[in-house]
């Protein structure tokens, strides 16, 4: 199996757009019926699902797999988290973002500190946390809004699927950059991260599920 570093992965899903014009939204889509899936066997008792998502691709993935869990009845609600202006009109999460509110999933975006008791009760409430912050576009340590969070996720004692790679986690190196998310599972796409060789990263990726997001093999 071939492990893959971030820029690595940026440039296959440059190619898939630009050399084989496989639409973005089609990659996503992909991305979030497989993560999905897994959400559903993760939580089979049907407790409310909180998906935490931010304001890149990582997110968008996060809001298929809101829409699928709302098709499947179970109960599921989305934290925004450094996205309160939106996404980037046209885009493949702005789209996602769209069908989400028209389905009538219910949507917060995190503020601050006024609204940290609120989504400290859901992600301690929840059945399962899915965590759609941040991908492998991550570098630096990182930073509020976003550690506070993750410190919720992992005081939580609440179920984790990590969405590509736990958030926080450097995917080259395997290490956290400052805090990373504890995951009981993280739904990784495409191809296995760089960072996933490096045996210390268990520690917060839990078991590593390879889903195929439809990249032409010899990208790969």
């Amino acid at each position: 199996m071939k492990f893959k570093t971030a820029e690595e992965l940026k440039e296959i899903d440059r190619r898939c757009v630009w050399d084989y014009r496989i639409p973005a939204l089609l990659l996503m889509e992909n991305a979030g019926r497989g993560a999905s899936e897994m959400a559903k066997e993760i939580n089979p008792s049907r407790r409310q699902t909180v998906i935490l998502v931010g304001k890149g691709n990582n997110g968008g993935d996060g809001l298929v797999v809101a829409r699928f869990l709302r098709f499947w009845k179970v109960p599921v609600k989305v934290w925004m988290i450094g996205a309160s202006k939106g996404y980037r009109k046209n885009s493949a999460p702005w789209y996602n973002h769209q069908i989400v509110k028209r389905l009538g999933i219910p949507i917060e975006h995190y503020m601050g500190e006024a609204q940290s008791a609120a989504i400290r009760k859901d992600v301690s409430n929840a059945g399962l946390i899915v965590d759609a912050m941040f991908g492998v576009g991550l570098s630096g340590d990182v930073r509020e809004p976003y550690a506070g969070i993750i410190g919720m996720v992992n005081d939580s004692g609440s179920k984790v699927l990590a969405i590509d790679v736990p958030s926080g986690l450097d995917s080259d190196t395997g290490e956290p950059l400052g805090i990373a998310v504890k995951a009981l599972k993280t739904a990784t796409f495409a191809a296995m991260k760089k960072g996933f060789e490096n045996e210390a990263s268990r520690k917060y990726t839990g078991e590593v599920v390879l889903i195929d997001i439809g990249v032409p093999p010899e990208l790969l």
